[in-house]
């Protein structure tokens, strides 16, 4: 029996094969019968062999509600179609290394019970890992999510690198991450979502970049936060609570801080922006609608007094003295519906 030319493979070629391979390694997946192939996976599945390493899978198989017994390899493998992974369970360790999806992927409700790696793996079209538990470190370092993925109300159990990523959009809501949390370096292309993320140890979001909005409303971050040298185009903290949040060099010229609770901030250098415009016609609707404009410019008033607060407690007294400025103007037009203008500042 001639062995298929892929290294230490011991399949027979494939009859189809213009280059020796079997039919599991040959890259000319539009010649593959989807429904044979879907069989001798199965087979390999029954035997517990999950050696799929740099296999090219044809389009629409189902990897669901099956128990992966065993250390399973799909690293360097080619998904051509879609796949779906749902409701299985990975008992041991596995990996995506090098892995490329190009159609879409689901992974809602898989359970991965070891150690998992999906660094530099590509998906090229909407991937789910709604749901998904991982029990031990997930390493998701270089991975490039080119259409939209979600991670909603997903558990890290432990630890999670997602340093180097690209997110072309991204929904962490409800997420549950209780190790060290790794997103330095990442860039969000379009609008994040982390609307009632449970951050139970440190994050770190540093260098990351956020080319759109980026929603953290409600999450709860109970070690560090680090967001130094944090670029937003615009972010939402209102209702967040820090522990400790670190904003070093972070720009935060659009960010909403409404309701936020922190019980230690790190601000030196960031940058904060009041825009003119913005502040005078906020103050001046005050007059009009007071019930709303109230509300809203006492959310700015809490604003203005965390910052003034946390930057009293890193020594920057000059730069604090502007937040109380801006603080006390605002707290007139609340108390006699004065029209304040709010000139631009920068800290």
């Amino acid at each position: 029996m001639r062995k298929c030319q892929f290294q230490n493979c011991e399949e027979e070629i494939w009859n189809k094969s213009e280059d020796d391979y079997c039919i599991f390694h040959d890259p000319q997946e539009h010649k593959k019968n989807s429904e044979k192939f879907q069989k001798l996976i199965d087979e390999k599945i029954e035997k517990n062999d999950y050696d799929f390493h740099k296999y090219v899978f044809p389009e629409n198989l189902d990897f669901s509600e099956i128990i992966f017994k065993k250390y399973v390899d799909f690293g360097g493998a080619e998904f051509t179609g879609n796949v779906d992974f749902s409701e299985s369970v990975f008992e041991e360790s596995c990996s995506f290394y090098l892995a490329r999806f190009y159609g879409e992927s689901n992974f809602e409700n898989v359970e991965f019970k070891n150690k998992v790696h999906f660094q530099w793996t590509a998906f090229s079209l909407c991937s789910n890992f709604k749901k998904a538990i991982f029990r031990k470190e997930v390493f998701f370092e270089g991975a490039r999510f080119l259409s939209p993925v979600d991670f909603e109300k997903v558990k890290f159990e432990t630890n999670v690198e997602f340093e180097g990523c690209i997110f072309e959009k991204a929904n962490f809501s409800e997420g549950e991450f209780k190790g060290d949390t790794l997103f330095r370096d990442a860039v969000f292309s379009k609008k994040t979502f982390f609307f009632d993320s449970q951050f139970k140890s440190d994050v770190n979001f540093e260098f990351a970049v956020f080319h759109n909005e980026a929603k953290f409303e409600k999450s709860y971050f109970e070690e560090k936060a680090n967001f130094q040298n944090a670029n937003f185009d615009t972010v939402n903290f209102d209702d967040a609570y820090f522990e400790i949040g670190r904003f070093h060099e972070a720009d935060l010229r659009n960010a909403s801080f409404s309701y936020t609770v922190f019980d230690k901030a790190y601000l030196s250098g960031a940058k904060f922006e009041i825009d003119t415009k913005e502040g005078k016609n906020r103050i001046k609707n005050n007059l009009r609608s007071p019930g709303v404009e109230k509300i809203r410019l006492r959310r700015k008033e809490q604003q203005f007094c965390k910052f003034k607060n946390a930057l009293q407690e890193e020594g920057f007294y000059d730069k604090a003295g502007d937040f109380y400025y801006f603080e006390k103007l605002v707290n007139r037009a609340i108390m006699f519906k004065e029209t304040v203008i709010l000139r631009k500042i920068r800290v």
